[in-house]
């Protein structure tokens, strides 16, 4: 049987631009764990993520790659980048030398504004999904792998950067184990990321894709247990509703992106107006309670435009009890009514809803569950932790991306 010359170089290039794609995405999914480390601190610890978007935008324009987008969605983006902007002018007027400019806007609203601007409309449009979502497991199971040691020993130095457990034994099912973190300051942020790696596993076991699925689905399942977040577990079981879904015959699944949206709506109505809502539900909410009932008085402070993209445990110091001052939202909704107000944190949820709505449309492909899964996971994610769609973490990142990948499939 004669070989097709060129279908062969057609192969090859084909390979040649995927193996490209993932080492460059891998990196900056790589670079964007910095921060989390104590490899380095402060401005520097974002520098490695910020290099690496450099060949990002360079292979854009190698590939030639047309940007076409939702236009819809362009006025919930604009609404936000223009209070970003307000508050940069703002805070360049009335700069003092002797001020510091890591948490402030002047440093903090470009880099929330450009970072936001590649994750959704440049990154959709210069790697397939299929690239993203592999880079994005590869990275996932290195995390899992990298944090699993400690379960045995209490910490020990990986490449210069400090492995070591969050906690020593609590109780797990019917067991007892030490919380683990792995590279991440925050055993929730293990827990949410290793969670997104195993959508990514499962997706592919239902694609019959078994490949490296059968060590990488138990491994990261560890993770997520031995992370202790709950907002993993929730989020988990969300996704996996979705992405198990998939079968031969079409099935309509908007009902549970509206479900989750709903337990959104009602989830934060009912934390606000019942007084104890952890005693009433039976579970704990880790001081929660206090600390929402604080954002909220802080955005009375200041409802139209917000505080400013300053650091929230910033904001919060002034409203905060003693014994919870330093720390943040715990809700990236309010998070936004926090530093954009109601103008920025409308304009958000509007942005969230619509993404949704669009997400779940008429397609059905196997990308498409994985969407609507890992949509469906942030949308739970967000309603506990700090990450929105802008900023240079790894979460806000990826989130972002997400939410371009949607959009930008709706455009095509």
């Amino acid at each position: 049987m004669a070989i097709n010359p060129r279908r062969s170089v057609h192969k090859s290039n084909a390979t040649r631009s995927k193996l490209v794609s993932i080492v460059l995405l891998g990196s900056l999914f790589v670079a964007l764990l910095v921060p989390y480390t104590d490899l380095v601190g402060g401005l520097t610890s974002y520098l490695p993520s910020a290099v690496l978007l450099i060949p990002v935008l360079l292979l854009t324009l190698f590939r030639n790659t047309t940007i076409s987008f939702d236009r819809n969605v362009l006025l919930f983006f604009v609404v936000i980048y223009g209070v970003y902007l307000i508050h940069y002018l703002r805070a360049v007027f009335h700069y003092l030398p002797t001020s510091s400019l890591a948490g402030s806007p002047i440093v903090r609203a470009p880099v929330f504004i450009v970072s936001s601007v590649l994750a959704v409309f440049v990154i959709p449009h210069t790697f397939s999904f299929e690239d993203f979502y592999d880079s994005l497991y590869i990275v996932s199971i290195g995390t899992a792998l990298v944090g699993l040691p400690t379960v045995f020993v209490s910490k020990y130095t990986l490449i210069g950067v400090t492995i070591s457990q969050f906690s020593q034994n609590s109780p797990l099912l019917m067991f007892s184990a030490p919380i683990l973190s792995s590279v991440f300051s925050n055993p929730n942020i293990f827990g949410i990321f290793s969670s997104i790696g195993l959508l990514i596993g499962f997706s592919k076991v239902f694609r019959g894709q078994w490949g490296s699925t059968t060590v990488a689905i138990p491994l990261l399942t560890l993770a997520v247990l031995l992370s202790r977040s709950r907002t993993a577990y929730v989020a988990t079981l969300v996704g996996l509703l979705v992405v198990g879904s998939r079968k031969k015959t079409r099935i309509d699944l908007s009902w549970i992106v509206y479900a989750v949206v709903f337990g959104v709506f009602m989830f934060s109505g009912f934390v606000v107006i019942v007084e104890q809502p952890g005693q009433v539900l039976g579970v704990s909410l880790s001081g929660r309670k206090v600390l929402w009932d604080s954002v909220l008085s802080a955005v009375l402070a200041k409802p139209v435009l917000g505080h400013g993209p300053f650091s929230t445990t910033q904001i919060l110091g002034g409203f905060l009890p003693k014994e919870q001052v330093g720390k943040h939202a715990h809700n990236s909704y309010l998070r936004l009514f926090l530093t954009t107000g109601v103008i920025g944190g409308v304009s958000y949820f509007a942005l969230t809803v619509y993404t949704a709505i669009v997400a779940f449309g008429s397609r059905y492909s196997a990308d498409d569950y994985l969407l609507l899964s890992l949509l469906s996971g942030l949308a739970v994610f967000q309603l506990f932790e700090s990450f929105s769609l802008f900023g240079l973490s790894i979460l806000s990142f990826v989130a972002a991306s997400v939410y371009g990948y949607v959009l930008h499939v709706d455009s095509t």
